[in-house]
């Protein structure tokens, strides 16, 4: 009589899972060096009968050398057969300890009279018993029921019977009954009989990837493995005939099938970007893989009937996934589909899988790939992190004239000086898929020629707009343009990557210091029209993302638009939005709101809120030059305020040079102007979590007073102080939010400049917490030093405050510590 082979083997590697062996699990080597051996369990019955024996001679002994040694019952021990269940053996041999699997079961054999019917079932428990077809249970023998089974036993049955045309079963509709892994689903049934009396029904399933429960009309299935299993159920009337039907239930895959190549991010957008060719020109090949979860959920067949298709002629994927993209213009998404085959049918699993295809675009590896890349002006795929060098010589760099107000610079003959430098100029579109381009080492990091840190960097602070000095050692500027690590240019989509300054360091609390970023520049800025910025993460400069104008044009209307991203970590602004170019040349414009209308204070924000949208339409086609739209975004981390809406200044003293100090004000003449306005736009769920508390607001860098200054508190511009004045006078005390002794604010959209102020906010559909409106004027802090130099209009700021009730600064720690605060990148 055959036996049934189920050993169960533990394995050291899959080549003796191959073979049926058994490895070696311990012990010493006591027969030479590198000899080993394993146990062959191919011709072993790992199946045992309760209280039975065990053939030893089934098992034999191989050395790494070939040799083969037949195990003998003095090798062994740990044979129990006296209780049911899986057990090992051990066997000793030559000072090694091998490990053999084996189960005890009951054996339970089938008779009709004295006749034995089929070969003998062994199981662990009743619910195991499969009664052969045809027949029906009549005694057991010993006289025990059947839920009570405890020895080996033999299962008398009755003369075979045959189905009767009285009988009728049915399951549920037509077709296969399809479900995922680790879902629960019913088959109807229909029982039904012409014979007076009970009609009773049973359900079996052909494999263990379901389990059957039979439930009053309905068979629960509950699918633990992928495949296809066949459920039969028997209906038998009150004189023994019967009627059987059957159905096919596929279960699939619970997770979905994913593609995914080692190493790749993502990012937030999640989707695989890919180029069609290397920086050198010659056509990539990307390989892609499969990721199907665990192995008991995918089916048998599954890795081994892989297909691959594309539904788009932008590219081609062959039997082993390898894609090749074609010449055809533009970016698509192009489809995947994967299928599974068990016993012969195919089933499809899982949805498609979305890559985007660049045709022209180079993948890019490493530093040197990507700056030849920006250079060529190729559309930019990353493949991984990159790394600035370390060292200064290995550092490429472009220096351009600064596009901000150089005049102070040509009035003391030193325009050749009004120079900014950037590390990278995207002028045609960056896909990241979630990596990180780190400007680190060329902004804060450098190293000397022996390798040691240096203090000398690349960039190292902004230009002046203006400045003045008592002496050699004592120097006070207003800052212009600063230092750009990544400059992005006309038309150019910046896509799901991290633009990153550098790294900043946390203290021993967790904390970082918003002062180490006072010299690193500005992480991005934008210097043309139709710009977008998406799925992306920008962080760490000196000001994270500038937007002034265009490059080549500083009168040129431009668009730049903000989504799902996250703008973070700034010494002074999170994103700073002004213009280059100014309103006829002039302080002394008219006021922009209907012209007529000469009662119009500054800022312009409290008046536009009032218009019309038809006023609103004529204002911005007079009076804005840039514009923001922001959507589903997190801002965070800013060292002033998040959103600074930028005027040029205009006081008096920039007219001429006099008004106060004017000795000392070499090349201030002609400044005083009055910029252009911009326009920001929050759309739908935009967070500023920027609460913070107001002692730590520090704005010393917008003016930069160095050494001892006669002039330092008249000229300090001090948004600490401005905060704190509001505060006072604020009849409702709303601007700061005190706890525990502490005081709070929160920094949210600043206009300042000092001069007419045409820069304007706007919500649309926009669904976080409200942002409330603060005026003050330079004269409420006895400042009239600075107010001759940046001009007397009013500075405005609009924040979250306390009156918002559930968004104060423990809301906030909250949400980040949580990570509910970047839901909203995730949003369409």
């Amino acid at each position: 009589m055959k036996k049934i082979v189920t050993a169960i083997i533990t394995v050291l590697c899959a080549t003796c899972m191959a073979l049926g062996f058994a490895s070696c699990l311990g012990g010493g080597n006591s027969s030479g060096v590198g000899v080993t051996y394993q146990v062959d369990t191919s011709a072993f019955n790992s199946v045992v009968k309760y209280n039975g024996s065990v053939d030893y001679s089934a098992l034999a002994i191989v050395s790494s050398e070939g040799d083969s040694v037949s195990v003998t019952e003095e090798m062994v021990s740990g044979l129990n057969t006296a209780s049911v269940g899986e057990k090992e053996l051990t066997i000793t041999y030559e000072q090694q300890t091998l490990k053999v699997e084996y189960t005890v079961k009951y054996e339970v054999s089938f008779y009709n009279g004295t006749t034995q019917i089929g070969e003998p079932q062994y199981v662990l428990t009743a619910s195991e018993i499969a009664i052969p077809s045809g027949y029906v249970a009549t005694d057991w023998q010993p006289n025990v029921p059947q839920s009570q089974i405890t020895d080996n036993m033999s299962f008398f049955l009755n003369t075979s019977i045959t189905p009767d045309g009285n009988t009728t079963v049915s399951l549920g509709k037509e077709g296969a009954y399809e479900l995922f892994v680790g879902n629960t689903g019913a088959i109807a049934v229909t029982a039904a009989s012409s014979v007076a009396g009970e009609v009773t029904w049973a359900s079996e399933a052909s494999n263990d990837n379901v389990t059957l429960t039979d439930m009053a009309g309905i068979i629960r299935v509950q699918a633990h493995k992928a495949g296809v299993t066949t459920v039969k159920v028997r209906a038998v009337n009150a004189n023994g005939g019967f009627a059987e039907a059957t159905k096919t239930v596929v279960v699939k895959p619970r997770s979905k099938i994913t593609i995914k190549e080692a190493g790749n991010t993502y990012g937030i957008e999640n989707v695989l970007t890919l180029g069609r060719t290397d920086v050198n020109g010659t056509v990539s090949q990307h390989t892609l893989t499969v990721s199907c979860g665990a192995a008991s959920e995918i089916g048998e067949g599954l890795l081994e009937n892989i297909t691959w298709a594309s539904d788009n002629a932008l590219a081609t994927i062959n039997h082993d996934g390898v894609i090749t993209l074609g010449e055809s213009t533009g970016v698509a998404q192009v489809a995947f589909t994967a299928k599974f085959t068990v016993e012969g049918k195919d089933y499809d699993v899982s949805a498609p899988f979305s890559v985007r295809c660049v045709w022209n675009g180079v993948n890019v590896n490493n530093y040197t790939d990507l700056y030849t890349a920006t250079k060529a002006q190729k559309p930019i795929v990353l493949r991984g992190n990159i790394d600035f060098p370390k060292k200064a010589s290995e550092i490429k760099f472009d220096t351009m004239h600064t596009t901000y107000d150089d005049t102070y610079y040509v009035n003391v003959g030193e325009q050749a000086k009004a120079q900014i430098k950037t590390l990278l100029q995207f002028k045609n579109d960056l896909y990241g898929n979630g990596y990180v381009i780190n400007a680190h080492n060329a902004t804060a990091g450098l190293l000397d020629a022996t390798g040691a840190l240096t203090n000398d960097s690349i960039f190292r602070g902004p230009l002046n707009f203006v400045a003045m000095s008592e002496s050699a050692s004592s120097t006070v500027s207003v800052k212009a343009q600063d230092n750009v690590c990544f400059a992005v240019y006309e038309g150019v989509t910046v896509n799901n990557v991290e633009l990153r300054g550098c790294d900043l360091q946390a203290d021993e609390n967790g904390k970082y210091d918003l002062c180490d970023l006072s010299y690193v520049g500005t992480t991005v800025e934008v210097f043309g029209d139709n710009v977008n910025i998406e799925y992306s993460r920008i962080t760490n400069g000196r000001t994270v993302l500038r937007v002034f104008g265009a490059v080549d044009d500083s009168a040129k209307v431009i668009h730049l638009n903000i989504k799902n991203s996250v703008l973070s970590g700034a010494r002074e602004f999170i994103l700073r939005i002004g213009s280059n170019a100014f309103v006829n040349g002039t302080m002394e414009n008219p006021s922009p709101y209907l012209d007529a209308n000469t009662s119009v204070k500054f800022p312009m924000q409290t008046a536009y809120s009032a218009m019309q949208a038809a006023q609103k339409t004529d204002y911005e086609e007079k009076y804005i030059k840039t514009f923001v739209n922001v959507k589903n975004s997190v801002m965070k981390d800013a060292g002033i305020f998040c959103v600074a809406m930028d005027a040029h200044f205009a006081g008096g003293a920039l007219a001429d040079g006099t008004g106060f100090a004017s000795g000392l004000l070499t090349g201030w003449r002609d400044l005083a102007k009055t910029s252009y306005g911009a326009k920001l736009t929050f759309e739908g769920d935009v967070r500023m979590y920027d609460w913070k508390r107001v002692d730590s607001v520090d704005s010393s860098t917008l003016i930069e007073i160095l050494g001892e200054s006669s002039y330092k508190d008249s000229l300090d511009f001090n948004v600490k102080e401005l905060i704190q004045t509001i505060a006072k006078n604020d009849r409702l005390k709303t601007v700061v939010y005190e706890e525990n002794g502490v005081q709070y604010v929160h920094g949210g959209i600043a206009f300042f400049g000092g001069g007419k102020n045409y820069s304007v906010f706007e919500a649309k559909d926009y669904s976080f917490y409200p942002l409330n409106g603060y005026g003050i004027s330079l004269e409420n802090v006895d400042k009239a030093y600075l107010q001759a130099a940046a001009g007397t209009e009013s500075f405005y700021f609009l924040l979250h405050d306390s009156t918002t009730r559930t968004f104060l600064p423990k809301h906030q720690e909250e949400m980040l510590l949580s990570g509910d605060a970047y839901q909203c990148i995730y949003k369409k």
